[in-house]
């Protein structure tokens, strides 16, 4: 049997980089200078222009309101917050927001490289074609196409598994910790390791000097993240646990059939691969694959575990377990079945993932989710939204930017704040309705107002407009000054007469 050397892996890896950095810089070529969209808009970056406009000022920051109040205090040790208010002060939006996406495809391709190494070592006979799939998903492609947190921490749950198959603990644990600056789920891959290691250290029945060292010091390194994450992010389990499990299967129905089908047949094919004693044996035996392997399915039951209990459980989380979850699927596809048969699953996931990369499979959203960006991040359908919210937002500064204007978040936002990248200047008689939006002095709208004829007012069918009353809905006898129609709703812009 061939060895190939460290130089032969480092060139093929980097090589694996490069294809998939260009194949992704050319399927997004057209989304390189897109802004920032709804949670990005609503909470991360909107704490980033904060910074900007407070000189980095994060111990101010901490006495700001939250998210919920329409402050920027969403996060307080955001990292990416950080780099975006850094980079406003260097650069303008625009220029950031190109250097955030290629940085995002990046990021991505690192992480497809290191699914395609960790592909090989499990001895997969199609690593690159099953990676190639994964990255079709419409979920993972439309992320690649933003400029948000979770392609960032699916390379850092990558780094981690890479970390580990080296037996680089240590590393893999101030990866962990390194990963919690940018989202909050990095728990997630933290309590995995925990888990890991104390199954790890247990199973090897190993006392030597170092490995107790090691695992001690990358316990230290895991431990502060769930007390931080309790202190900011503590959130009680539902009250109707069984309720909220039957919502979330009409919720995977309708946004991540693919994820769930892929999920449910890994389970059932882990089942079978155990009751194999040869198959089970000769895993047990291989010093690399199993450790790995464990740390995967660890991973992937605890966070499909948490997305089932999350009040709020969106599709684009899952982009976090997608690359473990597929490898562990792959693997267990073909040790158990012929190749060709393993092939021809192959395929037809690929097909069913390109075919609805812009949603075309999914059924229609209900009308008042029907612009809610967190809904439509299933696939790359929401960049007609986000395309649809900057030629609104260009069309209000060129054309009405001294009338009355009055809507609610997250178009407030994009209204607000130059730093976003929507408009040019903060548009200066605009108010809010519902949710408030504190930055840049937003005023919230009172009844006169909204009665009073020619206010612009605009309409969007999200969440917002059920969550937070009043309605903007047009009334009947309303003049409508410009529709922006998508699928079966549409953004409404009209004048109160």
């Amino acid at each position: 049997m061939e060895v190939k050397s460290k130089t032969d892996l480092s060139y093929r890896f980097w090589l694996h980089v490069f294809v998939a950095f260009v194949l992704l810089l050319i399927f997004n070529s057209q989304t390189l200078t897109d802004p920032p969209y709804w949670d990005g808009v609503m909470a991360t970056y909107q704490q980033g222009a904060w910074l900007a406009q407070n000189n980095l000022n994060v111990v101010q920051l901490a006495s700001e309101r939250n998210y919920f109040e329409g402050g920027p205090n969403v996060y307080l040790w955001s990292l990416p917050s950080l780099l975006y208010g850094l980079g406003l002060l260097i650069m303008s939006p625009s220029a950031l927001h190109i250097v955030m996406h290629i940085g995002t495809l990046v990021m991505a391709a690192v992480a497809l490289a290191l699914a395609i190494q960790i592909g090989e070592i499990f001895k997969l006979k199609y690593a690159i074609l099953w990676v190639f799939v994964a990255a079709l998903d419409p979920i993972f492609s439309g992320q690649c196409a933003a400029i948000y947190l979770e392609i960032p921490l699916a390379l850092c749950v990558m780094m981690i598994a890479r970390c580990l198959l080296s037996q680089k603990y240590v590393m893999a644990s101030s990866i962990c910790m390194f990963a919690y600056f940018i989202k909050a789920t990095a728990l997630l891959p933290a309590l995995a390791m925990i888990v890991w290691l104390i199954v790890h250290f247990i199973w090897k029945r190993s006392y030597h000097q170092n490995t107790v060292k090691l695992s001690f010091l990358s316990l230290c390194l895991l431990i502060p993240l769930p007390i931080m994450a309790f202190l900011q992010h503590f959130q009680a389990l539902p009250q109707k646990p069984l309720w909220n499990f039957l919502a979330w299967i009409v919720l995977a129905l309708t946004h991540f059939p693919m994820q769930l089908v892929i999920f449910s047949s890994t389970i059932i094919l882990a089942i079978s691969f155990l009751l194999r004693p040869k198959l089970r044996f000769d895993l047990f035996r291989d010093q690399k694959l199993f450790p790995l392997l464990v740390f995967f399915t660890i991973y992937s039951l605890g966070f499909w575990s948490a997305h089932i209990i999350h009040d709020n459980p969106l599709a684009r989380y899952l982009v976090v377990a997608w690359l473990p979850l597929m490898l562990v699927f792959s693997f267990l596809m073909e040790r158990l079945f012929f190749s060709k048969f393993t092939l021809l699953i192959l395929i037809a996931i690929g097909l069913v993932s390109a075919i609805n990369q812009w949603g075309s499979l999914y059924p229609n959203l209900p009308q008042f989710r029907s612009r809610s960006g967190h809904r439509l991040e299933r696939s790359r359908e929401y960049l007609i939204d986000l395309n649809h919210c900057r030629e609104l937002s260009q069309y209000l500064e060129e054309n009405h930017k001294t009338d009355i204007i009055i809507t609610k978040q997250p178009l407030a936002f994009m209204l607000a704040c130059p730093e976003l990248g929507y408009v040019k200047e903060p548009l200066p008689r605009l108010y809010v309705t519902g949710r408030p939006v504190i930055l840049n002095s937003v005023k919230q709208v009172h009844k006169e107002l909204s009665n009073k004829s020619g206010t612009i007012i605009v309409y969007s069918p999200n969440i917002m407009e059920r969550t937070h009353p009043p309605s903007l809905y047009p009334p009947p006898g309303s003049q409508i000054v410009k529709v922006y129609p998508m699928r079966q709703e549409a953004i409404i812009v009209y004048r109160r007469n």
